[in-house]
């Protein structure tokens, strides 16, 4: 895959450009969520079969409505999350962590990151994360984010994480050696 040129700032130096491996279409919130659409799915298509066996118009077009919205959460999306992979890819350089998709860039400064985290398999494809991810410690996250910016942002921010590459632990080498240098050099 060709991973194209990142913007990078004057005087900054790439150290490790990539892209997924793999594309994980499932990720850890679907252990509870997809079985909950399913369920929906059941609930809502044998709602609308009951209301459209009476002839009423009305009910059969509420219970496709949700028979959709049922689809795209519980099919749709894996399909976005996994063509979005697809068209991923990171960089880290001695300042920045990031990630790109579609032209659209998600940046980092190493200094204001939490330090790298990774779950890796045998093979040494892995996901790193910086910090919390998921649930209830996303949403502070992005609670305390509106609160120092001032400005209303989105309360769903899925943090910065680098999804299924290769060589996962020298990335986070990688990683950790350049946020402990950046935190240095911003430290009075």
């Amino acid at each position: 895959m060709y991973l194209g040129e990142f913007d990078l700032l004057p005087g900054e130096r790439l150290l490790w450009s990539g892209a997924p491996k793999r594309y994980p279409v499932f990720d850890e919130s679907d252990k509870l969520f997809v079985p909950f659409m399913l369920f929906w799915l059941a609930f809502v298509g044998f709602f609308t079969f009951r209301a459209s066996s009476g002839g009423a118009v009305l009910p059969l077009v509420i219970g496709l409505l949700f028979v959709s919205v049922g689809l795209y959460v519980a099919f749709g999306r894996l399909f976005i999350r996994w063509r979005r992979l697809t068209r991923t890819t990171y960089a880290v350089t001695d300042r920045r962590v990031i990630a790109r998709c579609d032209g659209k860039e998600q940046t980092e400064y190493l200094s204001q990151i939490k330090p790298p985290s990774i779950k890796a398999d045998v093979n040494g494809i892995g996901t790193i994360t910086f910090g919390d991810v998921g649930g209830w410690a996303q949403l502070r996250q992005a609670q305390a984010k509106q609160a120092q910016s001032g400005k209303l942002t989105p309360m769903y921010h899925r943090p910065l994480m680098f999804i299924a590459i290769e060589e996962a632990e020298r990335v986070r080498g990688i990683l950790a050696t350049a946020r402990e240098d950046s935190v240095r050099k911003d430290a009075p």
